[in-house]
């Protein structure tokens, strides 16, 4: 367990944060650890709006506090972030882990030297997709070495 350490992990559109969802794996894992994690129902999930969205996220990151702040963004909470971090008001974070973009063409024209890694046939990286436990994620946020292997539960 991480006193210094504060997960934060953000889910796209419509997005209820099922059971066998890769992100309710990852929560899950990491408190098992003992580690503090955020993985709130963002509001409005099948409509969102912007602002309600980054109302959450910031105090998501207010309540954080002075940790060691890493984000997993996943789908729509992918854009979240991109627009929390363009403000002038944005809270600067340790780490963030961008998954699955709506459209990844936004991640490459938004940041051109962001280091990518592709996983392909994996489609939208969700349950139904093959990604339920996902070893490779957690290794990530626990800062171990990653194989990025696909698909994800073999």
């Amino acid at each position: 367990m991480s006193d210094t350490a504060a997960f934060v992990i953000v889910h796209g559109w419509e997005n209820w944060r099922p059971v066998g969802h890769w992100q309710r794996w990852l929560a899950e894992s990491l408190r098992e650890r003992g580690e503090q994690v955020s993985y709130e129902q963002l509001p409005e999930a099948d409509l969102p709006v912007l602002d309600h969205w980054l109302t959450v996220l910031d105090k998501i990151l207010a309540e954080a506090g002075d940790r060691n702040v890493t984000v997993v963004a996943h789908s729509l909470g992918v854009l979240l972030w991109l627009h929390h971090a363009a403000r002038a008001t944005g809270t600067a974070v340790d780490r963030v882990l961008l998954v699955s973009p709506p459209d990844p063409a936004v991640l490459e024209d938004a940041l051109p030297a962001l280091d990518a890694v592709v996983l392909r046939r994996a489609g939208h990286i969700t349950p139904q997709d093959g990604f339920g436990p996902w070893p490779a994620i957690l290794d990530w946020c626990l800062g171990r070495t990653v194989s990025w292997d696909y698909p994800a539960s073999e």
